[in-house]
């Protein structure tokens, strides 16, 4: 499978890539392919759709569905008469979600790995905890107990500048600088993602086709 574009999520006034699938269970409860009535789908959007989330007063909500083409799918051949925002109320579990600079890239699903992760634990929708993890030290601690012991891998990377992870063994610059490893000279890395900012301004336009919760929805 090809790496997936994420699902997006504000909260506390900030966007997120959303690593988590929340419409799911919903659509596999009453066996709605979405695929089917959408505009179809890419390589790097296998479920057919973007969903857009918004947790507001500690609830969770579906604020909107694009397609592949980034048009607004309506939500009536989702939902029949439930119209945005809708309360997620049929969602129980964990959402992922990752922020900051990417450290590694893999290009499969959500296998990437960026500097913080986020889950927030989800009750009927509600809000129940939420934890932050510094997924750099865990990528310090992963790597160095697998791969600096590994010589074979660390010589393909200074011969080859690459491996079966990819270019510079799939690691960013910022990957790279947390395992404290050289660049490979004339070997460029993965890139290490949209800032806060390049992600805001990519999610913004398509925000237009979303409702809000609260009472200056839009």
């Amino acid at each position: 499978m090809t790496a997936q574009t994420s699902e997006f999520l504000i909260h506390e006034g900030r966007i997120e890539q959303l690593h988590s699938l929340p419409l799911d269970p919903y659509l596999e409860s009453r066996g709605i392919g979405i695929r089917a009535i959408s505009n179809g789908h890419s390589t790097a959007l296998w479920r057919g759709y973007i969903g857009f989330w918004e947790v507001f007063d500690d609830e969770l909500f579906l604020i909107g569905l694009l397609d592949f083409l980034n048009q607004p799918i309506n939500p009536a051949t989702v939902f029949g008469d439930r119209r945005f925002p809708i309360k997620a109320d049929w969602f129980s579990g964990r959402l992922e979600i990752d922020r900051g600079e990417r450290l590694s890239y893999v290009h499969m699903g959500w296998c990437s790995q960026y500097a913080q992760r986020l889950r927030l634990y989800i009750k009927q929708a509600r809000v129940v905890a939420q934890r932050s993890y510094d997924q750099r030290k865990l990528l310090l601690r992963r790597y160095k107990a697998t791969y600096e012991a590994e010589e074979e891998f660390r010589r393909l990377l200074a011969e080859k500048g690459s491996s079966e992870l990819g270019p510079l063994g799939g690691f960013t610059e910022a990957g790279l600088k947390v395992l404290g490893w050289p660049a490979v000279e004339g070997r460029e890395p993965w890139p290490c993602g949209l800032t806060d900012e390049e992600l805001a301004q990519m999610v913004e336009p398509w925000l237009l086709h979303c409702t809000r919760p609260g009472p200056t929805g839009h």
